[in-house]
């Protein structure tokens, strides 16, 4: 079966990713300090860690694995969970009247629906035979 053109948009996204975070992690680790202020060396493993797991999930939806697209959606939805919290959390009031008063910047309207779209397409009927799931 040929490679649906959104699988491919995700896998360069990743490699694009893992490629940026690799950078990230080799300037940690050259230089002493970081703008966490914390240790280098810390910031440079986790950093290698992301970067390492980015480009496998990268090169395994270009080989239309399955364990990469099971891989992509867990992080989409844990993603999608620590996004929402995160923005959750920012506000000072109760909960839900916090969240509705408060302004919503475009970048996270965008990441919330790029999330959201990779939970949709990894589950389309024609994406999910591609990865060699048999649908009903």
């Amino acid at each position: 079966m040929k490679r649906p053109i959104g699988v491919v948009v995700l896998a360069l996204a990743c490699l694009v990713i893992s490629g940026l975070l690799f950078l990230a992690c080799f300037a940690a680790a050259l230089s002493g300090e970081n703008p966490w202020g914390t240790h280098s060396q810390g910031v440079a493993a986790m950093l290698f860690l992301l970067a390492s797991l980015h480009a496998m999930l990268g090169a395994g939806l270009l080989r239309l694995n399955y364990w990469a697209r099971q891989v992509t959606l867990l992080f989409a939805v844990v993603n999608l969970l620590l996004f929402v919290a995160a923005q959750l959390i920012q506000s000072t009031d109760p909960l839900f009247p916090a969240l509705l008063k408060r302004k919503v910047s475009m970048p996270t309207v965008l990441m919330l629906a790029l999330l959201i779209w990779v939970q949709w397409y990894l589950r389309r009927p024609q994406v999910k035979s591609a990865f060699g799931v048999k649908t009903i």
